[in-house]
Protein backbone atom coordinates (compact mmCIF):
# COMPACT_ATOMS: atom_id res chain seq x y z
CA UNK A 1 0.00 0.00 0.00
CA UNK A 2 1.36 3.41 -0.97
CA UNK A 3 2.38 5.64 1.92
CA UNK A 4 0.98 9.14 2.30
CA UNK A 5 3.40 11.98 1.46
CA UNK A 6 5.05 13.86 4.30
CA UNK A 7 3.15 17.05 5.12
CA UNK A 8 4.54 20.46 6.09
CA UNK A 9 4.32 21.21 9.81
CA UNK A 10 4.24 24.94 9.16
CA UNK A 11 1.63 27.16 7.51
CA UNK A 12 3.89 29.82 6.01
CA UNK A 13 5.55 29.51 2.61
CA UNK A 14 9.04 28.06 2.31
CA UNK A 15 10.66 31.45 1.66
CA UNK A 16 8.89 32.97 4.67
CA UNK A 17 10.01 30.06 6.84
CA UNK A 18 13.65 30.67 5.88
CA UNK A 19 13.29 34.34 6.76
CA UNK A 20 11.62 33.46 10.05
CA UNK A 21 14.23 30.93 11.18
CA UNK A 22 17.05 33.33 10.28
CA UNK A 23 15.36 35.92 12.47
CA UNK A 24 15.06 33.42 15.34
CA UNK A 25 18.69 32.38 14.89
CA UNK A 26 19.73 36.05 15.02
CA UNK A 27 17.76 36.56 18.24
CA UNK A 28 19.34 33.45 19.73
CA UNK A 29 22.81 34.80 18.90
CA UNK A 30 21.93 38.19 20.39
CA UNK A 31 20.76 36.71 23.69
CA UNK A 32 22.96 33.62 23.69
CA UNK A 33 24.26 34.09 27.23
CA UNK A 34 20.70 34.00 28.63
CA UNK A 35 19.85 30.91 26.60
CA UNK A 36 23.05 29.11 27.62
CA UNK A 37 22.31 29.85 31.24
CA UNK A 38 18.83 28.37 30.74
CA UNK A 39 20.04 25.29 28.85
CA UNK A 40 23.72 24.60 28.09
CA UNK A 41 22.61 23.03 24.81
CA UNK A 42 22.21 26.56 23.46
CA UNK A 43 25.86 27.47 22.88
CA UNK A 44 27.92 28.91 20.03
CA UNK A 45 28.25 25.48 18.42
CA UNK A 46 24.45 25.12 18.42
CA UNK A 47 24.09 28.48 16.63
CA UNK A 48 26.70 27.49 14.05
CA UNK A 49 25.05 24.12 13.44
CA UNK A 50 21.62 25.72 13.07
CA UNK A 51 22.98 28.27 10.62
CA UNK A 52 24.50 25.44 8.57
CA UNK A 53 21.18 23.57 8.71
CA UNK A 54 19.38 26.66 7.40
CA UNK A 55 21.88 27.17 4.58
CA UNK A 56 21.69 23.50 3.58
CA UNK A 57 17.88 23.49 3.51
CA UNK A 58 17.72 26.74 1.56
CA UNK A 59 20.08 25.27 -1.06
CA UNK A 60 17.74 22.34 -1.78
CA UNK A 61 16.07 22.77 -5.19
CA UNK A 62 12.43 23.81 -5.12
CA UNK A 63 9.69 22.42 -7.37
CA UNK A 64 10.33 25.05 -10.04
CA UNK A 65 13.97 23.98 -10.40
CA UNK A 66 13.16 20.26 -10.45
CA UNK A 67 10.33 20.86 -12.89
CA UNK A 68 12.71 22.77 -15.15
CA UNK A 69 15.18 19.90 -15.05
CA UNK A 70 12.40 17.49 -15.99
CA UNK A 71 11.31 19.70 -18.88
CA UNK A 72 14.91 19.82 -20.15
CA UNK A 73 15.05 16.01 -20.16
CA UNK A 74 11.71 15.91 -21.98
CA UNK A 75 13.15 18.19 -24.66
CA UNK A 76 16.09 15.82 -25.10
CA UNK A 77 13.77 12.82 -25.46
CA UNK A 78 11.67 14.61 -28.06
CA UNK A 79 14.81 15.59 -29.96
CA UNK A 80 15.88 11.92 -30.05
CA UNK A 81 12.37 10.89 -31.09
CA UNK A 82 12.57 13.26 -34.06
CA UNK A 83 16.02 11.96 -35.00
CA UNK A 84 14.66 8.41 -34.91
CA UNK A 85 11.69 9.37 -37.09
CA UNK A 86 13.98 10.96 -39.68
CA UNK A 87 16.30 7.97 -39.58
CA UNK A 88 13.51 5.51 -40.29
CA UNK A 89 12.10 7.59 -43.16
CA UNK A 90 15.60 7.65 -44.63
CA UNK A 91 16.22 3.89 -44.44
CA UNK A 92 12.85 2.97 -45.99
CA UNK A 93 14.03 3.92 -49.48
CA UNK A 94 17.12 1.73 -49.27
CA UNK A 95 15.14 -1.20 -47.86
CA UNK A 96 12.85 -1.07 -50.91
CA UNK A 97 15.92 -0.88 -53.19
CA UNK A 98 17.60 -3.82 -51.46
CA UNK A 99 14.43 -5.92 -51.27
CA UNK A 100 12.10 -4.89 -54.10
CA UNK A 101 8.56 -6.28 -53.93
CA UNK A 102 9.29 -8.17 -50.68
CA UNK A 103 6.75 -6.80 -48.18
CA UNK A 104 7.57 -9.58 -45.72
CA UNK A 105 11.10 -8.25 -45.29
CA UNK A 106 9.80 -4.69 -45.25
CA UNK A 107 7.72 -5.66 -42.22
CA UNK A 108 10.89 -7.05 -40.60
CA UNK A 109 12.20 -3.48 -40.84
CA UNK A 110 9.02 -2.22 -39.16
CA UNK A 111 7.13 -0.77 -42.10
CA UNK A 112 3.77 -1.84 -40.68
CA UNK A 113 4.61 -1.07 -37.04
CA UNK A 114 6.12 2.38 -37.42
CA UNK A 115 2.89 4.39 -37.14
CA UNK A 116 2.20 2.93 -33.70
CA UNK A 117 5.72 3.79 -32.51
CA UNK A 118 6.32 7.22 -34.02
CA UNK A 119 4.71 9.15 -31.10
CA UNK A 120 5.35 6.72 -28.23
CA UNK A 121 8.67 6.85 -26.39
CA UNK A 122 8.53 3.28 -25.00
CA UNK A 123 7.44 1.88 -28.37
CA UNK A 124 10.10 3.85 -30.25
CA UNK A 125 12.79 2.45 -27.95
CA UNK A 126 11.70 -1.11 -28.77
CA UNK A 127 11.22 -0.23 -32.44
CA UNK A 128 14.81 0.97 -32.80
CA UNK A 129 16.17 -1.97 -30.86
CA UNK A 130 14.55 -4.28 -33.42
CA UNK A 131 15.45 -2.04 -36.38
CA UNK A 132 19.12 -2.10 -35.39
CA UNK A 133 19.08 -5.89 -35.16
CA UNK A 134 17.34 -6.36 -38.53
CA UNK A 135 19.57 -3.81 -40.29
CA UNK A 136 22.67 -5.58 -38.96
CA UNK A 137 21.44 -8.97 -40.14
CA UNK A 138 20.78 -7.56 -43.65
CA UNK A 139 23.82 -5.27 -43.73
CA UNK A 140 25.31 -6.81 -46.89
CA UNK A 141 22.19 -6.15 -48.94
CA UNK A 142 21.84 -2.59 -47.59
CA UNK A 143 25.49 -1.74 -48.24
CA UNK A 144 25.07 -3.06 -51.79
CA UNK A 145 22.49 -0.32 -52.44
CA UNK A 146 24.66 2.43 -50.87
CA UNK A 147 23.25 2.33 -47.30
CA UNK A 148 26.70 2.34 -45.69
CA UNK A 149 27.96 0.63 -42.55
CA UNK A 150 28.21 3.99 -40.66
CA UNK A 151 24.55 4.56 -41.53
CA UNK A 152 23.69 1.13 -40.10
CA UNK A 153 25.80 1.81 -36.99
CA UNK A 154 23.91 5.07 -36.45
CA UNK A 155 20.71 3.08 -35.83
CA UNK A 156 22.33 1.37 -32.83
CA UNK A 157 23.68 4.72 -31.65
CA UNK A 158 20.21 6.28 -31.78
CA UNK A 159 18.77 3.28 -29.94
CA UNK A 160 21.35 3.74 -27.17
CA UNK A 161 20.74 7.48 -26.97
CA UNK A 162 16.94 7.35 -26.89
CA UNK A 163 17.07 4.55 -24.30
CA UNK A 164 19.32 6.65 -22.05
CA UNK A 165 17.19 9.79 -22.54
CA UNK A 166 13.97 7.93 -21.82
CA UNK A 167 15.45 6.35 -18.68
CA UNK A 168 16.76 9.69 -17.39
CA UNK A 169 13.33 11.25 -17.90
CA UNK A 170 11.55 8.46 -16.03
CA UNK A 171 14.06 8.55 -13.18
CA UNK A 172 13.62 12.33 -12.85
CA UNK A 173 9.84 11.88 -12.62
CA UNK A 174 10.34 9.59 -9.64
CA UNK A 175 13.14 11.56 -7.98
CA UNK A 176 11.08 14.74 -8.22
CA UNK A 177 8.80 13.27 -5.57
CA UNK A 178 11.82 12.28 -3.48
CA UNK A 179 13.34 15.75 -3.85
CA UNK A 180 10.11 17.38 -2.68
CA UNK A 181 9.87 15.09 0.33
CA UNK A 182 13.52 15.73 1.26
CA UNK A 183 12.91 19.47 1.20
CA UNK A 184 9.77 19.19 3.34
CA UNK A 185 11.64 17.06 5.89
CA UNK A 186 14.49 19.58 6.02
CA UNK A 187 12.13 22.55 6.40
CA UNK A 188 10.06 20.76 9.04
CA UNK A 189 13.25 20.21 11.02
CA UNK A 190 14.14 23.90 10.78
CA UNK A 191 10.68 24.82 12.01
CA UNK A 192 10.87 22.42 14.97
CA UNK A 193 14.19 23.88 16.10
CA UNK A 194 12.79 27.40 15.70
CA UNK A 195 9.79 26.46 17.83
CA UNK A 196 12.08 25.09 20.55
CA UNK A 197 14.08 28.32 20.58
CA UNK A 198 10.88 30.40 20.78
CA UNK A 199 9.38 28.29 23.56
CA UNK A 200 12.63 28.57 25.51
CA UNK A 201 12.75 32.32 24.91
CA UNK A 202 9.25 32.75 26.29
CA UNK A 203 10.29 30.91 29.48
CA UNK A 204 13.54 32.87 29.83
CA UNK A 205 11.84 36.24 29.33
CA UNK A 206 8.57 35.52 31.10
CA UNK A 207 8.97 38.73 33.11
CA UNK A 208 10.34 40.84 30.25
CA UNK A 209 7.42 41.66 27.89
CA UNK A 210 9.58 43.30 25.19
CA UNK A 211 11.86 40.31 24.80
CA UNK A 212 9.04 37.82 25.40
CA UNK A 213 7.18 39.25 22.40
CA UNK A 214 10.22 38.67 20.17
CA UNK A 215 9.72 34.92 20.60
CA UNK A 216 5.99 34.73 19.92
CA UNK A 217 5.42 32.28 17.08
CA UNK A 218 3.08 33.37 14.33
CA UNK A 219 3.26 30.76 11.57
CA UNK A 220 0.52 32.34 9.46
CA UNK A 221 1.30 32.51 5.78
CA UNK A 222 -0.38 35.91 5.78
CA UNK A 223 2.69 37.36 7.49
CA UNK A 224 6.04 37.91 5.84
CA UNK A 225 9.28 38.48 7.71
CA UNK A 226 12.05 40.64 6.24
CA UNK A 227 15.50 40.77 7.86
CA UNK A 228 18.87 42.36 7.24
CA UNK A 229 21.90 44.13 8.57
CA UNK A 230 22.61 47.86 8.48
CA UNK A 231 25.90 49.72 8.75
CA UNK A 232 26.46 52.97 10.70
CA UNK A 233 24.86 55.89 8.87
CA UNK A 234 23.24 53.58 6.33
CA UNK A 235 19.62 53.56 5.11
CA UNK A 236 17.96 50.36 3.93
CA UNK A 237 14.63 49.90 2.18
CA UNK A 238 13.03 46.88 3.84
CA UNK A 239 9.68 46.74 2.02
CA UNK A 240 8.00 48.50 -0.89
CA UNK A 241 4.25 48.30 -0.37
CA UNK A 242 1.08 50.34 -0.38
CA UNK A 243 -0.01 50.24 3.25
CA UNK A 244 -3.36 50.91 4.85
CA UNK A 245 -3.30 53.24 7.84
CA UNK A 246 -4.27 50.45 10.27
CA UNK A 247 -1.92 47.77 8.88
CA UNK A 248 0.07 46.30 11.77
CA UNK A 249 3.84 46.15 11.35
CA UNK A 250 6.19 44.49 13.84
CA UNK A 251 9.65 46.06 14.07
CA UNK A 252 12.31 44.01 15.83
CA UNK A 253 15.79 45.31 16.52
CA UNK A 254 17.93 42.17 16.46
CA UNK A 255 21.20 44.09 16.85
CA UNK A 256 22.98 46.36 19.32
CA UNK A 257 22.43 49.70 17.54
CA UNK A 258 19.25 51.78 17.75
CA UNK A 259 17.64 52.63 14.40
CA UNK A 260 14.76 54.61 12.96
CA UNK A 261 11.93 53.19 10.82
CA UNK A 262 9.62 55.25 8.66
CA UNK A 263 7.52 55.34 5.50
CA UNK A 264 9.37 57.37 2.90
CA UNK A 265 8.72 58.66 -0.61
CA UNK A 266 11.86 57.04 -2.08
CA UNK A 267 13.80 53.87 -1.35
CA UNK A 268 16.94 55.76 -0.31
CA UNK A 269 15.35 58.50 1.80
CA UNK A 270 16.96 58.82 5.24
CA UNK A 271 14.70 58.43 8.27
CA UNK A 272 15.61 61.19 10.67
CA UNK A 273 15.44 60.74 14.41
CA UNK A 274 11.87 61.42 15.47
CA UNK A 275 10.54 61.27 11.91
CA UNK A 276 9.19 57.75 12.28
CA UNK A 277 9.63 55.22 15.05
CA UNK A 278 12.83 54.66 17.00
CA UNK A 279 13.48 51.00 17.76
CA UNK A 280 15.98 50.49 20.53
CA UNK A 281 18.52 47.67 20.44
CA UNK A 282 17.03 44.33 21.49
CA UNK A 283 13.42 45.56 21.51
CA UNK A 284 10.28 44.95 19.47
CA UNK A 285 7.45 47.32 18.62
CA UNK A 286 4.20 46.56 16.84
CA UNK A 287 2.79 49.72 15.32
CA UNK A 288 0.19 50.74 12.80
CA UNK A 289 1.49 51.91 9.44
CA UNK A 290 0.13 55.40 10.09
CA UNK A 291 2.67 55.78 12.92
CA UNK A 292 5.47 55.45 10.40
CA UNK A 293 4.38 58.17 7.98
CA UNK A 294 1.86 59.22 5.36
CA UNK A 295 0.49 56.00 3.83
CA UNK A 296 -1.21 57.89 0.97
CA UNK A 297 2.07 59.06 -0.58
CA UNK A 298 4.89 57.02 0.93
CA UNK A 299 5.32 53.37 -0.02
CA UNK A 300 8.90 52.62 1.04
CA UNK A 301 9.43 51.36 4.58
CA UNK A 302 13.02 52.40 5.30
CA UNK A 303 15.28 51.94 8.29
CA UNK A 304 18.21 54.25 9.05
CA UNK A 305 21.07 53.50 11.42
CA UNK A 306 21.94 56.85 13.00
CA UNK A 307 24.36 55.28 15.47
CA UNK A 308 28.05 54.60 15.14
CA UNK A 309 27.89 50.79 15.26
CA UNK A 310 26.59 48.00 13.04
CA UNK A 311 22.95 47.03 13.50
CA UNK A 312 20.36 44.58 12.25
CA UNK A 313 16.62 44.65 11.73
CA UNK A 314 13.56 42.49 11.26
CA UNK A 315 10.23 43.69 9.86
CA UNK A 316 7.12 41.50 9.99
CA UNK A 317 4.06 42.45 7.96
Amino acid sequence: MAKSPIERNYEMGDASLIQWVRKIKALLSLFLADFTNYDAMFDAAFVTAYNTQIDTAEALPDDFVVSGQQEALTDIVEQKMEECRRKFVHIKRFVRKAFPAQPGIWDEFGFSGYLAARHSQPKMVIFFRDLSSVASSHSAQLIAVNYTQPMIDEIQTLYTEITAADSSQEIKKQTRKTSTQSRVLAYNSLYEVGLDICESGQVIYEDDPAKFNMFIVNPSGAQTVYTGGILPGETKNTVEKTFKADDEITLTNTGTADWEAGLMLNAGDVVLVGAGVTVLAGTTQTVQASALGDVTQNHFLNVTNNSGTDGSWSVTI
